[in-house]
This record gives structure tokens, sequence and C-alpha cells, in this order.
């Protein structure tokens, strides 16, 4: 066991955290700060691969509606990449999850 997974366990055995990840009021034995931290990684690509869906949207209406003003495009272009680079980093999280070994839910 390394030195940080022994602290944040020691952390999270002192702090008693109300909520389950799935929603439960009463956690049973078992849950752990893993699995309290993959649990918000996927309500964040959840709720990511929505906003993202929403900025391609309103980014691509704004393209289309610009009518040739370069400061209109440029604002619509850059809004949709930054939907899309937003959302590769959030899946970069994910495989550094996965280098951690934080990937697996009890």
């Amino acid at each position: 066991m390394s030195s940080l997974d022994l602290l944040i366990s020691k952390a999270a055995a002192a702090v008693q955290v109300g909520i389950c990840p799935d929603g439960l009021p009463n956690c049973p034995q078992g849950y752990d700060w893993k699995t309290y931290v993959i649990a918000i990684y996927y309500y964040a690509v959840r709720l990511g691969a929505v906003l993202v869906v929403l900025m391609l949207i309103y980014g691509g209406y704004t393209y289309i509606i610009s009518q040739g003003d370069s400061t209109k495009l440029t604002n619509a272009k850059d809004r949709i990449f930054g939907a899309v680079i937003g959302y590769l980093l959030l899946l970069i999280v994910g495989v550094i999850l996965k280098y951690l070994g934080l990937d697996e839910v009890k």
C-alpha cells in the first residue's frame, strides 16, 4: 500500500460521508474513497457529454447565422473546438484513473 493510499484511506475512515455513490442514504460496508472518485468521474463524463452536445449545437448555430462575419465565425469555431478539447481532457482523466488503478468499482 502506498503512502498516498494509506493517507487517503485514513482520512476517509475519519470522515463519514452521508451518501453513497448510488444515492442510497445508508452505505453498506465496503464503500471507500476510490468508489466515490469513480462515481464522481462517471457522473462528470455523463454531464460533460450533455454539455458538449449543447455547445456543439450552439456553436454550429452561431456558425451558420454568422453571415460571413469573421469575428462570429472565429467565436463559433473556438466554442466548438473548446467543447471537443474539454471533453477529451475529461476522458484523459479516465485514462489517468485507470493508470492509478481506480477503474474497478466493488
